[in-house]
C-alpha cells in the first residue's frame, strides 16, 4: 500500500509541474467566483427588475392617455357608452393610484382595495367609498384587515368554520402588524395556512358527503398547511428548499441569494468534466507519446498498481476541482449574498408531519449526484486512452459522448424507443431520476445505478486488460 501512495505521489507531482493544471484550476475558480456572483445578483434583481425602470405612476399615465380619449364617447341616443364608462372608471382608478404614490408592490395597488372603493361608489355606498379611500390615503394597513375581516363575516355568515378560518387570518395579521405583501414573508405564509386551511375543509366535507375527491390535493395542502405552520412557529423567514430545487435555468427562489447561488453551483460541475477528460485522456497516454513508458514500467511494481495509481489520480484530482468549487461558490455567495439564512433549515412535510434537514447536505447531495456523470466520463477517457496510446482520440471522444450523449436519448425518448433506458447517457442524470423526472417513465434509481456500475466495470477492466497484457 505504501508503493501504491507513492505512486500516487510521483502521479501528483507530475500534474503539478503543469502550468496547464493551473490555468484549469484558476479557471474554475474565477467560474465559480462569476458564476456565484450572477446567480447573487440576479436573485436580487430578478422580481423587481422590470419594475426599477418602469414605475406604476409610468403606467398609470399612459393608461390615462390611452383611455381620456374615449370618456366622452356617446351613442345615437347622446348617451355615454359602456366603453365610456369603463374608460371613465380606469381613468379615475389610475388618477387615485397617483395620487396616493402607489408602486407596483404597494399593497394599496396588489390587494386590489381601489377597485373595491370605486365600486362602493358606483353602488353609491357612500360611507363604504369614504371609509376605504381613507385607508388608503393614510396606509391604515390595520384598517384594511378589519374592513376584509368585516366582508368576510358577511361573506361566511352561513358558515361559521370558514368563518372561524378567514378570522383567524385576519386577526393573527392585525396582532402582529404584517403588511399584506410579497416582501412580508409572514403574511405569505399566514395566507398559506389560510388557503390551505380551506381547501382541507371543503375537500373534507365533499368526502363526507360520499363524493370522489383528490387524496392527492388533499395531502399536499396538509403538508403546505403544516409547512407554513412550522415557519411561523418557529420564524423561519426562508425554506432553502424552494432555492435548491430550482437552478439558473428554470429561475430560483427570490428567498435567499445564498442558496440560490448554493444550489446553481452545482451547474459547474460539467466544466470540471472537461477539465478531467483532458487530464484522464492523457495521463496514460503522454507516457507512451513521450517515450517515459518502459522507464516507468521497469519499477518493481505490478502493471496493475501502476494503472490503478493514475486512475486513482484522475479521482482525487477530481475531488480537489470540486473542492475548488465548493469553497469560491461557497465564499462568494457568504460575501455577497444573504448571508443571515446560512442557518436555516429545509422544512418539508409528509402526510402532514414536518421533517427538516440541513441545506448544506441537500447541496453535497446535489454533487455528489452531478459528479456521477464526470466519473464515467473520465473513466471512459481513461480506458480508451490506455487502449488507444493517444491523448487527442481519447479526450475527442468523451468529450463528445458527455455533450451529445443527452441529444441521443432525446431522440430516442421522441420516437418512444423505451430500450433507449438502458443506454449509459439515459442513466447519467441521478438527480433528475430521483426526483422521477427522467424521460423515460418509470425509470428507476437502482436499475440507473447497476447500469453505471456495469460500464464503469467494463471501462477499467478493458483498461487494466491492455495495460497488463499488451507489449510495450
Amino acid at each position: 500500500m505504501r508503493k501504491f501512495f507513492r505512486l500516487m505521489k510521483n502521479e501528483w507531482r507530475k500534474q503539478l509541474r503543469k502550468k496547464a493544471t493551473w490555468v484549469m484550476l484558476i479557471l474554475l475558480a474565477i467560474c465559480a467566483v462569476g458564476y456565484s456572483l450572477i446567480v447573487v445578483q440576479d436573485t436580487k434583481t430578478r422580481y423587481g427588475g422590470y419594475y426599477d425602470y418602469y414605475t406604476l405612476e409610468e403606467d398609470c399615465q399612459d393608461r390615462i392617455k390611452e383611455y381620456s380619449q374615449f370618456v366622452d364617447e356617446v351613442d345615437a341616443n347622446g348617451e355615454l357608452t359602456e366603453f365610456a364608462l369603463e374608460c371613465r372608471r380606469t381613468v379615475e382608478y389610475c388618477e387615485f393610484l397617483i395620487s396616493i404614490g402607489a408602486t407596483w408592490d404597494d399593497w394599496r395597488y396588489t390587494e386590489g382595495l381601489t377597485d373595491a372603493m370605486l365600486d362602493a361608489k358606483g353602488l353609491g355606498d357612500e360611507a363604504t367609498y369614504l371609509r376605504l379611500r381613507s385607508i388608503l390615503e393614510e396606509k391604515d394597513v390595520k384598517g384594511y384587515f378589519t374592513f376584509m375581516k368585516e366582508q368576510a363575516a358577511e361573506t361566511y355568515a352561513h358558515d361559521p368554520e370558514r368563518l372561524a378560518i378567514e378570522t383567524a387570518h385576519y386577526d393573527y395579521c392585525i396582532a402582529h402588524g404584517l403588511q399584506p405583501t410579497t416582501r412580508d414573508w409572514r403574511f405569505q405564509q399566514i395566507s398559506v395556512v389560510t388557503t390551505s386551511k380551506s381547501a382541507i375543509l371543503l375537500l373534507e366535507r365533499s368526502r363526507d358527503r360520499g363524493e370522489q375527491i383528490d387524496e392527492a390535493s388533499l395531502e399536499k395542502a396538509r403538508n403546505q398547511l403544516a409547512v407554513a405552520e412550522y415557519r411561523l412557529e418557529h420564524d423561519l423567514e426562508t425554506n432553502p428548499e424552494e432555492c435548491l430545487e430550482a437552478g439558473l435555468m428554470e429561475g430560483y427562489s427570490n428567498e435567499s441569494s445564498f442558496w440560490s447561488a448554493m444550489a446553481a453551483s452545482d451547474d459547474l460541475v460539467t466544466a470540471i468534466g472537461v477539465f478531467l477528460i483532458v487530464i484522464a485522456g492523457s495521463i496514460v497516454a503522454n507516457e507512451f507519446s513521450q517515450g517515459t513508458i518502459k522507464f516507468l514500467l521497469i519499477n518493481p511494481v505490478k502493471r496493475w498498481k501502476l494503472l490503478m495509481a493514475k486512475y486513482a489520480t484522475v479521482l482525487t484530482f477530481g475531488a480537489l476541482m470540486t473542492l475548488v468549487l465548493f469553497v469560491f461558490s461557497f465564499l462568494t455567495a457568504l460575501l455577497f449574498g444573504d448571508a443571515s439564512h446560512v442557518t436555516a433549515p429545509i422544512v418539508t412535510a409528509e402526510q402532514g408531519v414536518v421533517h427538516t434537514q440541513s441545506p448544506m447536505a441537500q447541496v453535497l447531495l446535489q454533487y455528489l449526484l452531478a459528479g456521477v456523470e464526470i466519473l464515467v466520463m473520465s473513466t471512459m477517457a481513461f480506458a480508451i486512452s490506455t487502449l488507444m496510446r493517444g491523448s487527442a482520440l481519447a479526450i475527442g471522444i468523451s468529450l463528445f459522448s458527455m455533450l451529445s450523449g443527452s441529444l441521443l436519448v432525446m431522440l430516442l425518448q421522441s420516437f418512444e424507443l423505451d430500450w433507449g433506458r438502458y443506454l449509459l447517457f439515459a442513466n447519467l442524470d441521478l438527480d433528475a431520476i430521483a426526483q422521477g423526472a427522467s424521460m423515460f417513465p418509470h425509470h428507476s434509481l437502482g436499475t440507473a445505478l447497476v447500469i453505471v456500475i456495469l460500464h464503469m466495470v467494463v471501462f477499467l477492466w478493458t483498461a487494466l486488460d491492455g495495460f497488463v497484457r499488451r507489449e510495450v
